[in-house]
């Protein structure tokens, strides 16, 4: 009897186990023999789990681009990255992966790692982020930005005047966290009249900004989690949330923040408060909307969607204008070229604000926001998607039906083919082209994705770039403070263009203007 109970409890002991071995064993032959995706080049280990990846970006800060990059010198412009993934460089087939054509599911790896499904950039089906993305984009028309224009300069105005207090203190401004202000200020007053008054906030609201980046790296740990892990801990009370990972506990900070703003709009769901604040905005809109259905508009649905509106236009923009900043202070140059181009239209450092037009209008300007945006791009996380419906072909290469298929676009823009002598700020690089040559630059050109998955906000974005940096350069005069070029250039992929881990940022003392 004994030796029956011996035999049986090391059965429920070892039976676990052997099932485990067993089915740990037939997935390996799978994803390295069976798999649709065994006959692509690429690492055997990173076929075999999606650690090899994680190694990289967990345990190496976010460098698995890099690798990647050293992975297609190694394997050719196809390789498998993971046992779900292929990547493919090569900048003809870019345009094939972003297109407006076809059916284009979202990564499920990455598209819960904010857990925030009910935002476009957090929705995996194609259909339902087709018709979330059909209602924002109006708000985005050039001639939406052109009205609201006047929002715009508010903030390059109150921006400038904080900047210039500021520096009568003696003390470097850190730049980033002034332009996270900025940008996070805009995006709000147009997502919801309420711009949260970080441009005033002590030191430029560097608490926020810690919260913020603790938060981004507690989601992006979360790629590497199953599913219902940012379900849970997002859940869970903040000290528990604190003892499993410490930077969680500030996860939410992009909802904690539109909370506010997006419960006092659907009090006010009248139009008396808008006449009052001057302009429409996209969540007014979207809540009295009859064209989305009641779901659509639902409290939790319209907070994830304002988080990430809110997150991306605030991270993204910030990190393009700092180092814009730095460029143009780094490359005297440039920046005395641009000053003089300004005077057509900024005579003195006291004329009023040119329009926007008119600022897109000059050629030199229009240079160095297209250097800006191709040597320092918001966001430079590899561009994931999955075509739903019908099979991917590269060369020889068939890439079956909901295979997971990336590129990253900054190795397009630094492509010495394309753009001799790559890594330098060359604003002149974009002037006097004919049609072929622009066209031939244009296409690298991918700042903000392409495609049905692009960036909804570009033309807000690109407006913020052609209105400040204008002001900034002629309102006041700005010196660089133990800062280089390590401070801005893609050190790592914190799904942001991000600096080295050690980068304080880019300083800088604000003097009179000599304009």
């Amino acid at each position: 009897m004994l030796g029956v109970l011996q035999y049986s409890i090391l059965t429920i002991f070892w039976l676990p186990i052997a099932a485990a071995a067993l089915y740990g064993a037939g997935l390996a032959i799978y994803r390295l023999y069976l798999s649709p995706l065994a006959k692509f080049p690429g690492p055997k280990l990173a076929a075999l789990t999606r650690k090899y990846e994680s190694y990289y970006e967990v345990y190496q800060n976010y460098e698995y681009l890099w690798k990647i990059k050293e992975l297609h010198k190694q394997y050719g412009p196809i390789i498998r990255i993971s046992p779900h993934e292929i990547h493919i460089d090569d900048k003809d087939f870019y345009y094939k992966l972003n297109s407006f054509q076809g059916t284009w599911n979202k990564d499920p790896f990455t598209a819960h790692q904010f857990a925030n499904p009910g935002s476009i950039v957090g929705t995996i089906d194609n259909d339902i982020h087709r018709k979330r993305r059909a209602a924002i984009m109006p708000f985005f028309s050039k001639q939406k930005i052109y009205a609201l224009e006047s929002v715009i300069q508010g903030m390059v105005d109150k921006l400038c005047y904080r900047l210039e207090e500021y520096g009568k203190t003696g003390q470097p401004v850190n730049l980033r966290n002034a332009s996270k202000c900025f940008a996070a200020d805009v995006v709000g007053e147009y997502c919801f009249a309420e711009s949260g008054g970080l441009i005033d906030k002590p030191d430029f609201a560097i608490e926020n900004w810690t919260q913020h980046n603790q938060g981004l790296k507690a989601g992006l740990r979360a790629r590497y989690l199953p599913s219902w892990w940012m379900p849970v801990v997002q859940g869970a009370p903040g000290w528990i949330r604190a003892s499993i990972d410490p930077a969680a506990k500030h996860f939410e900070v992009w909802h904690r923040e539109v909370e506010g703003p997006v419960g006092r709009m659907e009090k006010r769901k009248n139009d008396e408060f808008y006449e009052k604040a001057g302009h429409r905005t996209i969540f007014h809109e979207l809540i009295n909307s009859p064209q989305l259905p009641s779901e659509e508009k639902g409290t939790i649905r319209i907070i994830q969607e304002a988080g990430a509106m809110v997150g991306a236009g605030g991270e993204s923009t910030s990190q393009v204008i700092t180092a814009f900043v730095y460029c143009l202070l780094a490359n005297p140059q440039v920046l005395s070229r641009l000053r003089e181009e300004l005077r057509s239209v900024i005579p003195t450092a006291d004329s009023p604000a040119p329009t926007l037009r008119q600022l897109e209008a000059l050629p030199y300007l229009t240079g160095c926001v297209k250097e800006a945006l191709r040597l320092r791009t918001g966001k430079i996380a590899r561009h994931q998607r999955v075509p739903r419906d019908r099979p991917l072909y590269f060369k020889e290469w068939e890439i079956p039906a909901g295979t997971i298929c990336s590129m990253t676009p900054i190795f397009l823009q630094i492509d010495p083919e394309v753009y001799p002598n790559p890594h330098a700020f060359m604003p002149e690089r974009w002037l006097n082209l004919d049609e072929p040559q622009r066209q031939r630059l244009e296409h690298n050109l991918v700042p903000y994705s392409k495609g049905t998955r692009g960036c909804a906000g570009l033309t807000l974005a690109n407006a913020e770039l052609y209105m400040l940096i204008p002001a900034l350069v002629t309102r006041l005069d700005l010196e660089l403070f133990d800062s280089d070029a390590w401070d801005t250039e893609m050190a790592v992929d914190a799904h942001r263009h991000s600096p080295r881990p050690d980068s304080k940022g880019v300083k800088v003392f604000v003097k009179k203007s000599t304009f």
